[in-house]
């Protein structure tokens, strides 16, 4: 019987896992598709926005000349006004067709020659720089300026031109306020995205800028934000070595894009994958376990069917014995009825058990406390099982002492969790031993403990034996597994608590203790009618 459906279950379960990891691939080329198009259209995103920084930079560069040139050659003609002859303040407005007035952040004006300076106003000329620029002579015929930016941070701006037949070089120098004055009127009035993104007064807060020389100093910066959307552009030749670089700041990134700046799906897509994987590892545990537990029913199936063969082919063979009249005396007679009665009682025990674990697996069981002699319940419930211990040569001692006459509990779940414990020990003890029935308690709670003198419990056993359909490994003896479960189970529901302990000599101890509480009494047994008690 079981046969047929084990093949099956394990057929089934191996194309299960497949499936399962079919999915999981599945889920696993979905998120990397999704998330290369994400990274894909990230990159696309990311590269129209390093353009729109590469734009910025070059406009600010552009725009950056347009402003510094016109002001370079004021400050120049007023040099070469003076170089011209013009005796008058160079700071001051001179002649009628010349503007002589110098930027105003200038520092110094001078004009120099091949012997050295031949005009200086304002701070000294550094003589290092004198040298230098007196060499630069011979190179600078041209009244092309030329600007360049000091160790300092000071703006210099030179020019070649003759004076009275021999080379000159015009020049002055600016404070670093100069450049930055110009820089700002750049950013504050010049167009360095298109209009349709961003307006000039917006510019500051979408871009960050910043001026570097050729040394690597960084002469100016709008603030310090930064981003890896950068772009960079140098300013042209006459300027020396200078380049601006720009950045999209992030937070804005997204006003630059139609659509908005495409998020980084890696960390959806790892979540994915972690939910799959945990959803694939869920199932394949629970299919894990549904297995089991159907190996578990099948063993199950197979233990009851086992179980009530024997009884029933002895009610049958000693049924069929008395219908035919082949006893010979009247004590097989009796003792024939005896079997029959005998094997009669143990399947409704098996019945019993069966019928209150599938109760327990569906809905609660429900106790009824009543009034009950407890010692003479178990006397009972003793002597009704002395003939399936007497089978087996073992012995039944009954030891009650210090228990009340009456006590509150319902007598079909003490009956129940007593033949159960018996039914074990005959089960599983050794052929002739000796049980021992002891009754403890209190008025508030009553012990009930088995005592066999078989092999006893091992101590990493003693908390799977409670579970359903579970044997000791190797046990050779038949059942359903459910006898313990279901003693647990009822002890439980009665408020009580079940455990396994070791025998004083050898062997197994199993103790349930139940709940009696006294002041349930005076409610229930005025009129004598018992109390349900739903747990």
């Amino acid at each position: 019987m079981n046969g047929p459906g084990r093949i099956a279950r394990s057929s089934g379960s191996p194309l299960a896992i497949v499936l399962l990891g079919l999915a999981v691939l599945v889920t696993a080329g979905l998120s990397w598709e999704a998330f290369r198009n994400a990274r894909s259209a990230r990159a696309t995103a990311e590269s129209v926005l390093r353009d729109y920084a590469s734009f910025a930079a070059v406009q600010f560069a552009r725009e950056t000349q347009a402003r510094l040139d016109p002001a370079a050659s004021a400050g120049l003609s007023a040099v070469r006004h003076r170089a011209e002859g013009h005796t008058g303040d160079l700071v001051r407005p001179g002649a009628r067709d010349c503007d002589c007035a110098p930027p105003a952040a200038t520092q110094t004006t001078f004009i120099l020659g091949e012997t050295g300076p031949a005009f200086v106003d304002g701070r000294p000329l550094d003589p290092s720089l004198v040298t230098s620029l007196v060499a630069e002579l011979p190179t600078r015929r041209t009244i092309r300026h030329s600007i360049r930016v000091l160790d300092d941070g000071r703006l210099l701006v030179t020019a070649g031109a003759m004076q009275q037949g021999q080379p000159v070089l015009l020049g002055f120098i600016a404070g670093p306020s100069f450049l930055k004055d110009v820089f700002e009127r750049v950013l504050s009035e010049a167009a360095l995205l298109p209009g349709s993104l961003v307006s000039a007064k917006n510019t500051r807060q979408v871009l960050t800028l910043r001026v570097i020389d050729g040394a690597g100093r960084q002469l100016y910066r709008t603030d310090d934000e930064w981003s890896a959307l950068t772009g960079r552009a140098n300013f042209p030749s006459s300027f020396g070595t200078l380049l601006v670089a720009t950045a999209v700041k992030p937070a804005r990134a997204g006003e630059l894009v139609i659509g908005g700046l495409p998020e980084n799906r890696w960390p959806v897509v790892v979540g994915l994958l972690v939910l799959a994987a945990g959803l694939v590892t869920a199932a394949a545990v629970q299919l894990r376990r549904e297995v089991r537990f159907a190996r578990e029913r099948a063993d199950f199936i197979s233990g009851v069917s086992h179980e009530l063969r024997t009884p029933l082919a002895q009610i049958r063979l000693f049924g069929e014995t008395l219908l035919l009249g082949r006893v010979r005396s009247q004590d097989e007679a009796h003792r024939a009825a005896q079997v029959i009665v005998q094997e009669s009682r143990r399947l409704s025990q098996m019945v019993d058990n069966v019928l209150l674990f599938s109760r327990s697996d569906r809905q609660a069981l429900t106790i009824r406390r009543e009034p009950v002699d407890v010692v003479a319940l178990v006397a009972d419930v003793v002597g009704a099982f002395r003939p399936q211990a007497s089978s087996k040569q073992m012995t039944i001692d009954v030891e009650a002492g210090g228990v009340p006459r009456s006590v509150l509990a319902d007598p079909n779940v003490i009956r129940q969790v007593l033949l159960n414990l018996l039914d074990n020990a005959a089960k599983y003890g050794v052929r002739g031993q000796r049980i021992a029935v002891r009754l403890t308690g209190t008025p508030e709670s009553v012990s009930l403990s088995v005592e066999d003198e078989g092999p006893g419990i091992a101590e990493a056993d003693r908390s799977r034996i409670w579970e359903p359909f579970w044997r000791a490994p190797g046990s050779a003896e038949g059942g359903t597994g459910l006898g313990l479960a279901i003693v647990r189970d009822l002890v439980t529901l009665h408020g009580g608590t079940a455990a396994v302990e070791r025998a004083d000599v050898h062997g197994a101890r199993f103790v349930a203790t139940f709940r009696t509480p006294q002041t349930d009494v005076a409610a229930a047994t005025p009129d004598g009618r018992p109390v349900d008690q739903p747990v």
